[in-house]
């Protein structure tokens, strides 16, 4: 190692997904595993000899199994493709932007990441396929999340879609969608929202929410990020799950602010892709 260095042996934690990360978007780029090997070791970040070829090889098992996924799909390389979006909703507010469409076996983003499975990653994609079909209902879009599988072992596709048939009623619940997020942005512009990326969906689901909110042995909860504790002046999880509602907080189930805000967003995410039984009931 360079002088003044410590000399890596294993990759713990953050390093090693920092290596799986490096590698899927040196692959994506058209790079072979033994390309990548050699940027690595030339840059330190690897341990030597044989425990080099060990991590390599414990990673590359999951890249494989990403690239081809993101080959069936015709989105191996990251798109360049983006899509204007423009929306006026009902209420008068405008949308405008563009969103990535990786074409290829259908139509809308692809997502390839090495982190496993989880729920706040769902947020990115299902606002991109909002907009694209309030936009443009006629097109079937869909977003496509690939991820590490909570086995370790290959990946686990999900698939977010409206599954609906008619253009217009795609159109009209997207369009519900982005109403209630503008809602949620003006809302958030003003204070802070009770809205988090583990505790929120944990809430909706009524499983596992102390864990979400709790740092254990082998879990980091949301209660460990700096800007939530000065938001929610370092809130315990029964602190947090017994904020009082406020006058003007939005009409969805729960007695707690934190509950009532989950319910509101991830509702409004699992009604805008129920089958017409599952939205009617």
């Amino acid at each position: 190692a360079a002088e003044g260095r410590d000399l890596v042996l294993t990759l713990e934690g953050l390093d090693k997904w920092k290596l799986r990360d490096r590698f899927l978007t040196h692959r994506r780029s058209g790079g072979d595993a033994q390309s990548f090997l050699r940027r690595e070791r030339a840059a330190e970040l690897l341990p030597p000899g044989r425990l080099a070829q060990a991590e390599l090889s414990e990673a590359e098992g999951l890249i494989d199994a990403l690239m081809g996924a993101l080959d069936e799909l015709g989105a191996r390389e990251p798109s360049t493709e983006h899509r204007p979006i423009d929306i006026t909703l009902p209420n008068g507010t405008r949308i405008v932007g563009t969103v990535v469409d990786d074409g290829g076996e259908h139509r809308g983003p692809v997502t390839a990441s090495v982190s496993n499975a989880s729920d706040r990653q769902l947020l990115g994609p299902w606002l991109e396929l909002m907009a694209l079909t309030a936009h443009d209902p006629v097109p079937h879009w869909s977003s496509v999340l690939l991820n590490r599988a909570s086995s370790k072992k290959g990946y686990q596709q999900r698939v977010l879609e409206i599954p609906v048939a008619e253009a217009d009623r795609r159109h009209e619940r997207a369009v519900v969608a982005l109403t209630l997020v503008v809602d949620l942005f003006r809302r958030g512009s003003c204070e802070p929202l009770p809205i988090f990326p583990k505790l929120s969906p944990a809430l909706f689901k009524d499983r596992g929410a102390a864990a979400a909110w709790n740092t254990g042995s082998f879990s980091i909860g949301d209660s460990a990020d700096e800007w939530i504790q000065v938001a929610f002046d370092h809130a315990t999880f029964e602190d947090i799950t017994s904020l009082p509602l406020k006058p003007g907080d939005p009409d969805a189930p729960g007695f707690d602010r934190a509950r009532r805000y989950a319910h509101y967003l991830w509702g409004a995410i699992e009604l805008s892709q129920a089958a017409d039984h599952e939205a009617s009931s």
